[in-house]
């Protein structure tokens, strides 16, 4: 025959686990409470012991070796549409995507649409096999474009050079 916790059983449960975790508690901050008198250089020692605080004091190489092609430096500064930017949203696209980039300036990224949400538009490109002087041409015409150089042969595979250029 199967046993199984009745209601009041459960509850006691609970309350025997609430108890201990407050037990628990109360002694953890007790035993820091005992160590308030420790100086700021020994805390700031304690995170220097921390591997994540190890990890960060070593040198980094940065494996993203591309250049930019277009960009758009001061997008995000207000500049002659005087709009502070709340929201920076970011397509990745590919170059030979015109239309669609052309559709989407159209309809939810025209700049009437922009200004209202307090947003800016950045197309994240690389370098793709059709013309670089039609990008560059349109780069000009709307300042949306963000481009690297590196080869485009399959967009997804790539997202990681398109988020990378952002920084």
């Amino acid at each position: 025959m199967k046993k199984t916790l009745r209601f009041e059983g459960k509850i006691g449960l609970c309350g025997l686990i609430l108890a201990g975790l407050a037990f628990f508690y109360y002694t953890r901050s007790s035993a820091s409470d005992c160590h308030s008198e420790d100086s700021e250089d020994e805390k700031a020692e304690w995170w220097q012991l921390s591997p994540l605080w190890v990890e960060d004091q070593k040198p980094h190489i940065n494996p993203h070796k591309f250049k930019y092609l277009n960009n758009v430096p001061n997008l995000c500064k207000t500049g002659n549409d005087n709009l502070e930017v709340d929201i920076l949203v970011m397509v990745t696209s590919a170059v030979k995507h015109v239309d669609r980039r052309e559709a989407i300036r159209q309809t939810w990224a025209s700049k009437e649409e922009l200004q209202m949400s307090k947003a800016k538009l950045l197309f994240l490109l690389g370098q793709g096999p059709d013309s670089q002087a039609d990008i560059n041409r349109e780069s000009e015409l709307y300042g949306d474009i963000l481009q690297e150089d590196f080869q485009v042969r399959f967009l997804y595979r790539n997202t990681s050079c398109h988020c990378t250029a952002i920084f």
